[in-house]
């Protein structure tokens, strides 16, 4: 596990926005990268909170509805 100072200079090394965005995206809705990987604009529900997730690891069907961390 990493502490705040390694997760911070790990956020800082990144070489543009979309990096830092998705793994703080991933770390807050608890995401795979793979999740992560397959998300699309249309997927995030800003006004409700949520992100709609299509590619789930061993299943066939949505998981929807995973809470975007607000920390």
């Amino acid at each position: 596990m990493l502490d705040v100072e390694e997760v911070a200079r790990l956020l800082d090394a990144a070489p543009d926005i979309k990096y830092p965005a998705a793994l703080g995206v991933a770390h807050g809705a608890g995401l795979r990268m793979s999740e992560v990987a397959h998300l699309k604009a249309d997927d995030i529900d800003s006004k409700r909170m949520l992100i709609r997730i299509e590619e789930v690891k061993c299943q066939r069907r949505p998981r929807v509805a995973t809470p975007l961390s607000t920390n």
